[in-house]
Parts: structure tokens; C-alpha cells; sequence
């Protein structure tokens, strides 16, 4: 008779060992996802972190261009405010690569490499050099080549009486959409 009265004890065992190693798996399996959520926010921090940095070494470079030229970048006479891209003769003037924009060979501009094409400095193969953000868009630089202390706000551009920025130099990222004229998802040095 103990062995008819062991039985269904067992049983009971066996279903609490069960249970709890179903739910010992749930927990890991709950704090694995937290992590990884966790890590892919900080990863996307970081990367945002890394684009402001672009923004202010960009912006840096060009006034120090401006401080050591009495000019800025690609200034003609005929220069206006309209966003240019991250690339080409810009940057090869601020990275002393190009002796007739800077003759005295000053290097303003350091960038850190790209990685997979995002996020940094890299040459596409036709051989143009292009600052990229981490969505692998070049950013859009506007300058005061007036030099009335004012640019024109890009996020005002549609309105009947556009707002200007108290700035020289502004950059932006057209976002993970890569449209630099949805702001939803801009990034944008001022802000």
C-alpha cells in the first residue's frame, strides 16, 4: 500500500520539476530579450553620439578654415546659403587635399573611417570623399557665406516667413528615412 500512496507524491514531484524549469526558461528567456534591447539602445546612443561629434568637428574644421582663410569654404562671389553635401571639394579642402582651396596645406578635418559605408569618413568608388551618418547619407552643410551672423532655417524652408539660426555653419542627417525635408527623424546640429 506505501508503494500506491508513493505514486501519485512522485507524479506531484515531477510536475513541480517541470513547472519550474518552464518557468526557470521563461525568466532567462525574458532577461536575455531585456538585454539585448538594452544593448541595441545603447548601441543606437552611441552611434547618435558619434553623429553630433561628426557635426562639431565638421562645423570646427570649417571655422577654423574661415579663421585662418578670412573666408570660408568654396566662397565666390556669387556664394549663397543653399545646402551642399558632405563631400568632394569641401572636405578635400578642409583635409588639405587640395592646394588650391588651401594653399597653405592646413589640415582642419580628421574624420574617423566609416564602417560598412555608415557612420564616418570613406571614398565611393568614383573616388569622392564623403562624410556619411550612420544611416550611409552624406550630412547637409548650409554656411553664412553673407556674412550677416544668420542662416536660413531648413525646417522653415515651406513657410511664408522662413526663421533664420544665429549661426555660421549648420549641419544636418536626413534621418533613417535619408529625406533631409521630413524632420521627424533629422538630426540637426542646432538642436
Amino acid at each position: 500500500m506505501d508503494d500506491d500512496k508513493s505514486a501519485p507524491n512522485e507524479g506531484w514531484v515531477a510536475l513541480r520539476a517541470v513547472i519550474l524549469v518552464v518557468c526557470l526558461l521563461l525568466f532567462i528567456s525574458i532577461a536575455v530579450l531585456i538585454l539585448q534591447f538594452d544593448r541595441s539602445a545603447e548601441q543606437k546612443a552611441q552611434a547618435l553620439h558619434a553623429m553630433r561629434s561628426s557635426f562639431k568637428g565638421l562645423e570646427i574644421a570649417i571655422k577654423g578654415y574661415q579663421t585662418e582663410y578670412n573666408r570660408y569654404p568654396l566662397a565666390t562671389a556669387n556664394a549663397d546659403e543653399t545646402p551642399m553635401l558632405s563631400e568632394g571639394k569641401i572636405l578635400k579642402a578642409l583635409m588639405a587635399e587640395d592646394s588650391e582651396l588651401n594653399p597653405r596645406k592646413v589640415r582642419f578635418l580628421d574624420p574617423y573611417a566609416a564602417r560598412g559605408g555608415k557612420g564616418g569618413y570613406l571614398v565611393d568608388s568614383a573616388g569622392v570623399p564623403r562624410m556619411v551618418d550612420i544611416y550611409g547619407q552624406p550630412y547637409r552643410i548650409c554656411i553664412d557665406y553673407d556674412g550677416d551672423g544668420t542662416i536660413r532655417d531648413p525646417q522653415s524652408e515651406n513657410k511664408t516667413q522662413p526663421e533664420t539660426l544665429s549661426s555660421g555653419v549648420i549641419i544636418w542627417s536626413g534621418g533613417k528615412d535619408g529625406d533631409p525635408a521630413t524632420w521627424k527623424d533629422n538630426l540637426a546640429s542646432w538642436q
